[in-house]
């Protein structure tokens, strides 16, 4: 230890505390050595020389009832004083973040209660800090939310992971916040989770803006279709009223109840595909045999089509069943296979293979030798109102993309122009879809 400090037993054996030290530093230390030569048991006092840190403790020695001499004992603290230096220079750190973020942070220990919690929760929810410390986390939601997060709390005890939860709860002044909180557990050396650490947003005026700007989309949605469906049944009901005047002036052949009859088909195509569109998802699921359902579809197109040659191949599903509604999963393939049908004016084959995938998903996938299309048309597909057709809505695939969505399921089209186009169905097996 001596020689640690840069001195030797020479220059300290028989030499007062004053040679050796700064006066300041020796007057300091010869109150301790007073107190042990007091009688006073364990005196123990911490310093340093050259940059190393000691801790030093004397006991005195008695003889007949009197202290003889004192016997003091050093240790080198050097590295301890760095490492609690180190924490606290840590420490102050974190809780300058923790005391000037905006967000709040507030730590629960594994029995739900509230052992921390930063400056921030006075500006959010104008409540002062201690009024929540020391609180259960029970005792500080209301009943309709605290279910939530406190399922979430024990699932972060449980699993050891991350969350993130979304809820609410009330300002001071009565109005609602809308809180978004991650939660981090902290674990012991053991591997317990001792305590959450939650970071708390206030996403009020976020989410609002969301909502907003949903509402502010279906708004322009609606004002897309009914300005579609307006233009969509201007060109029928136009036809049908010139029909009808040259009615009035007795101008009139037999041949126009045929065109009056085709705008009247139309008008009611129009219409239905825009009342299947304001439709609630269904529920109507039962467990279908794809096979079979593909074989019918397969048949009543072929029936309509008989320039076109459709291949069916089926044997790698025989038997395999799908969760779904039946009349609009024979939509789908009906739009899709009416869709081919038309690219091949001239009439060819369509191939139509469906084949269970590795991810337990069943793919349907339908490749004609149609017109095809471009990269840009295949950007706008499923849009209200684009159609490749001469007389087309585009509601027919904007049907299709709402029943897929609702089976869980996904399209993909490939096309290359004047070669054809493959599409691509997939849905879920054995899994109902999520009908909430």
């Amino acid at each position: 230890m001596i020689y640690r400090i840069g001195l030797t037993p020479e220059q300290v054996v028989g030499s007062e505390l004053r040679d050796i030290l700064p006066m300041q530093e020796a007057l300091r230390k010869t109150m301790y050595y007073e107190r042990a030569w007091s009688g006073e048991e364990h005196v123990t006092y911490e310093g340093v020389v050259n940059g190393v840190c000691y801790l030093a403790a004397m006991r005195p020695i008695f003889r007949d009832g009197r202290v003889k001499e004192v016997i003091a004992s050093c240790v080198d603290i050097t590295e301890l004083k760095k490492a609690e230096e180190a924490k606290r220079v840590s420490e102050a750190k974190y809780r300058l973040i923790a005391e000037n973020i905006s967000d709040m942070i507030v730590v629960i220990d594994c029995h739900g209660y509230v052992t921390y919690v930063s400056p921030s929760v006075r500006a959010v929810l104008e409540v002062a800090p201690e009024v929540l410390l020391h609180q259960n986390l029970q005792n500080l939601l209301p009943a309709e939310q605290l279910k939530r997060v406190w399922q979430t709390f024990q699932e972060i005890m449980e699993w050891k992971l991350p969350r993130l939860i979304t809820f609410s709860c009330q300002h001071k002044n009565g109005s609602k916040l809308i809180l978004e909180a991650k939660g981090t557990p902290v674990q012991s050396e053991q591997g317990e989770v001792s305590q959450v650490v939650f970071i708390i947003r206030n996403s009020t005026a976020q989410v609002q803006a969301e909502e907003f700007l949903r509402k502010m989309d279906k708004l322009t949605v609606v004002g897309q279709l009914a300005a579609g469906v307006a233009h969509e049944i201007r060109n029928p009901v136009t036809s049908i009223k010139g029909f009808v005047q040259l009615l009035r002036r007795d101008q009139w052949k037999n041949e126009y109840f045929d065109i009056m009859l085709a705008e009247f088909h139309q008008l009611e195509s129009i219409l239905r595909e825009f009342v299947f569109l304001t439709q609630k998802r269904s529920h109507q699921f039962e467990a279908l045999s794809i096979a079979n359902l593909l074989r019918g579809v397969a048949r009543m197109v072929q029936e309509e089509a008989p320039n076109h040659q459709l291949l069916l191949d089926v044997e790698e599903v025989e038997g395999i069943r799908l969760w779904g509604d039946q009349s609009q999963i024979r939509q789908v393939f009906i739009n899709l296979l009416s869709n081919a049908v038309e690219s091949m004016p001239d009439g060819g084959p369509i191939r139509i293979k469906a084949l269970r995938t590795e991810h337990e998903h069943i793919l349907i996938r339908i490749v004609d030798k149609g017109c095809g299309m471009s990269e840009e048309r295949l950007q706008r597909l499923g849009e209200p109102f684009y159609s490749t057709k001469e007389k087309g809505t585009g509601l027919g695939l904007m049907i299709t993309y709402k029943i897929i969505q609702y089976h869980d399921g996904y399209i993909h089209f490939s096309s290359t122009p004047n070669k054809g186009t493959t599409v691509e169905v997939y849905f879920p097996l054995n899994r109902p879809p999520d009908t909430a």
